[in-house]
């Protein structure tokens, strides 16, 4: 369990999703990629589904962002899309909105200020910037 008690889950290379309890409950050899809770595991599968049908460019899992430098702050976000037209947002998803997470994000907006940002609490989508 992470700690916001989110399953973590593995999505292999196909998109199919197995949580790590499952690996382990039936000794499985599986291969993939690696997320903190099922809802990102699922939003990274999407995020497959859209890339493979054309309707997005392009994602990353984990984009880092320098907030600031001294002292250095950084914010990892779960993905960056990129579109068709080739602009960028950033996606975030929670369980649960954070102090430190409202911090990080006004000092994101006050340094991206034309980035998209998207996040998702709870399967909501909630857009912060532009």
């Amino acid at each position: 369990m992470s700690k916001y008690n989110a399953s973590k889950v593995v999505v292999t290379d196909d998109g199919t999703l197995f949580t790590i309890a499952e690996i382990e409950k039936y000794n499985l050899d599986v291969t993939g990629t690696y997320f903190d809770s099922r809802m990102e595991g699922e939003y990274y599968i999407e995020l497959l589904r859209q890339k493979q049908y054309g309707e997005i460019k392009d994602f990353s899992c984990q984009p880092k962002f320098v907030l600031q430098e001294k002292p250095k702050v950084t914010y990892i976000a779960d993905f960056l899309v990129t579109a068709l037209d080739g602009s960028e947002r950033v996606i975030d998803i929670k369980g649960a909105e954070t102090s430190t997470f409202r911090v990080k994000l006004k000092l994101f907006q006050g340094k991206y200020p034309t980035m998209h940002y998207l996040q998702s609490i709870e399967g909501n989508l909630f857009c912060y910037s532009k």
